[in-house]
């Protein structure tokens, strides 16, 4: 992984920023946990860190253990390509390189939003 990429422990992209923001909102009135930063696109708690970002190609400098794709992105073969190779499966940063229970469609979601 590069040294100057930024760790997220969810990724939200969208083909809005407001949408994105939106998606946030609804995963965070599910936690149970205190937060302990909160910005319009982005929240720390003791556990999880989290960004919303309208996504386009030049959307760089992320990695991530789970990702919420909105469906407006999902057909988009170049975005999802992007967006699928900066997943990083959390046994990476336990220094292990390989883990048979691994599958990266896990940690891929789909969200549908209403303009």
């Amino acid at each position: 992984m590069s040294l100057n990429a930024a760790h997220r422990s969810i990724m939200i992209y969208s083909d809005s920023q407001v949408k994105a923001e939106e998606k946030l909102n609804e995963i965070i009135e599910s936690l149970n946990e205190e937060i302990l930063i909160r910005k319009k696109d982005f929240v720390k708690t003791p556990t999880k860190t989290m960004q919303a970002r309208w996504f386009s190609e030049y959307c760089r400098g992320y990695r991530y253990q789970e990702v919420y794709v909105d469906q407006s992105l999902k057909n988009n073969r170049d975005y999802m390509d992007l967006i699928i190779a900066k997943l990083v499966p959390p046994h990476y940063y336990n220094g292990v390189e390989y883990d048979e229970n691994y599958n990266w469609r896990d940690h891929v979601h789909y969200f549908l939003t209403i303009d």
